[in-house]
């Protein structure tokens, strides 16, 4: 069963609280938020680990007795449990974790309304089914935050997919279409990169956000958990 947990990260300024979930996790998890330069991303990489921490805390998995290993293009799985995956994601103030007995994605984007390139990022990375869409919508609309909304919308489902392949940059944006309208589309999974039906979910957060997911399985939540990481185990 899919589960989806989301947490505001803002907590994390105080510093007495992020001592306290900083030591709480493992040497690994600490080093992603030590690679950080700066403190807002340390709490967004720390958010993530606590997220994944609570969703394995949910299936009596303790996080520090877990060994994780990565996948052929980097992607992280537990060793020991060949049936529980994860994905993370986060951006400005949101950590995003989902997790499932069968492989999947999961993405989160803040809609920066200032990003002037929209449609060169989308000419670049898009399909040209998802660009012309854009840009028949950037030519009809003046209001310019619905040229916004549906290029984060596929961004995020872009994300979440290759996320959910776990093949990394290897697997080219472009290669594959992620209109919000789809409810999921053919993606190669596996070392034999089998072509192979995987299901799509996207969530409204709010006007500054979007999200998505992937997954092999169809049985998403129709609603996220939002987590206080202050108290969360």
């Amino acid at each position: 069963m899919i589960k989806i947990y989301i947490a505001d990260v803002s907590c994390l300024n105080n510093s007495e609280i992020f001592k306290n979930k900083y030591n709480s996790l493992p040497d690994f998890r600490k080093e992603k938020v030590d690679k950080m330069r700066f403190d807002s991303d340390k709490n967004l990489e720390l958010g993530a680990g606590l997220l994944l921490k609570h969703a394995l805390s949910v299936h009596n998995l303790d996080i520090n007795d877990i060994v994780f290993a990565k996948g052929k293009y980097g992607k992280p799985y537990l060793k020991d449990y060949p049936d529980f995956h994860f994905s993370l994601s986060h951006s400005k103030e949101r950590a995003f974790c989902a997790v499932s007995d069968k492989e999947i994605g999961c993405d989160i984007q803040y809609t920066d309304e200032t990003n002037a390139n929209i449609l060169n990022i989308a000419r670049r990375f898009f399909t040209e089914n998802e660009y012309s869409a854009l840009l028949k919508l950037s030519e009809s609309e003046s209001d310019s935050l619905k040229v916004n909304d549906l290029f984060y919308s596929i961004w995020v489902l872009k994300e979440s997919c290759i996320k959910a392949c776990a093949m990394g940059l290897s697997m080219p944006l472009n290669s594959f279409e992620s209109l919000p309208s789809a409810e999921g589309l053919m993606l190669p999974f596996g070392e034999e990169k089998t072509l192979t039906y995987c299901h799509l979910k996207s969530y409204e957060l709010s006007n500054s956000y979007k999200s998505a997911v992937a997954a092999l399985s169809a049985d998403f939540p129709e609603t996220l958990s939002e987590i206080d990481l202050r108290t969360c185990s």
